[in-house]
């Protein structure tokens, strides 16, 4: 057999072979670097071997394969059933933590998860903040995905901050005829679907493995949205609240023409680490001041 230095030598990707073993060994890098001339079991090259050609043949993204990825620092379980955190994403958790910040004082503040997923937006986003915020709601159409949030809140977060969060499996806004939302500042960040139905620009494993559910959004990627905007018209059109979502960098200009047409509100567009991936603040706080 192998000693793990040839494995990883041999492998054809050696980050790849590298997390897989840290993985399989319970091993850090330091344990791995350490440990470079350990020789695996058959049983343990079999596992290894099996992931391996799960990345490298069959195209299954990494993180199904470990069952986790890191985000913000944090390590997320992630499944097929859920999208896997992207660092694009990291702008959006960060524009609405500084929100957050410079509002929470003002009055009662409900931060809402739409479409949640692995649960990876809330935890970056507040969890530091948690003792500001008055409530919590997360959300997602998906009660498979709903399960992996409420597993990653269980293991991340304590008893008093999961006590402040409620969990629902609902379609965009509906739950909140379940929340007392009135005379409150509403955070709402809505990672939601926003691929055109036939763009070209998706990468195969990701239409291959990742759920298409939380990925495609109608022909022009933006029927979600149109939905969640035509019900803040009708539930919050009376309070302060402020929408944070991503979409494609061509779409922008939709989002700022539906803005204007359905609610009144400002609309601005932030940029992302990733060129063609923008977040979109929506906020009617200047209007309601």
């Amino acid at each position: 057999m192998m000693s793990i230095g040839s494995i990883v030598e041999s492998s054809g990707d050696s980050y790849v072979s590298r997390r897989l073993l840290m993985q399989l060994l319970n091993f850090s890098r330091e344990d791995l670097v350490l440990h470079t001339n350990d020789v695996l079991s058959p049983e343990q090259f079999a596992r290894y071997e099996a992931s391996l050609q799960r990345v490298l043949v069959h195209k299954e993204p990494l993180a199904y394969v470990l069952g986790f990825e890191t985000f913000c620092g944090l390590d997320f379980e992630v499944s097929s059933d859920v999208l896997i955190p992207r660092s694009e994403t990291e702008q959006l958790t960060s524009l609405i933590k500084d929100n957050i910040v410079s509002y929470w004082w003002t009055k009662r503040l409900i931060f809402c998860d739409i479409g949640t997923g692995s649960w990876c937006i809330w935890i970056s986003v507040a969890y530091s903040l948690a003792d500001n915020i008055s409530s919590i709601c997360l959300t997602d159409i998906s009660k498979e995905a709903l399960s992996i949030a409420e597993k990653n809140a269980s293991i991340l977060i304590g008893k008093k901050e999961l006590e402040k969060m409620s969990f629902y499996q609902a379609n965009l806004l509906d739950f909140l005829s379940d929340v007392d939302y009135k005379w409150s500042y509403v955070v709402l960040a809505a990672n939601l679907p926003y691929i055109p139905k036939n763009y070209l620009g998706v990468e195969d494993d990701v239409v291959r493995y990742e759920p298409s559910l939380a990925l495609f959004s109608g022909d022009d990627g933006l029927e979600h949205y149109r939905e969640i905007l035509l019900q803040i018209r009708g539930l919050l059109f009376d309070q302060e609240y402020s929408l944070y979502l991503e979409c494609i960098a061509e779409q922008t200009l939709w989002l700022l023409t539906l803005t204007s047409d359905l609610l009144e509100a400002t609309c601005q567009v932030h940029a992302t680490l990733h060129d063609n991936i923008k977040v979109v603040e929506i906020s009617n706080i200047d209007n309601l001041l």
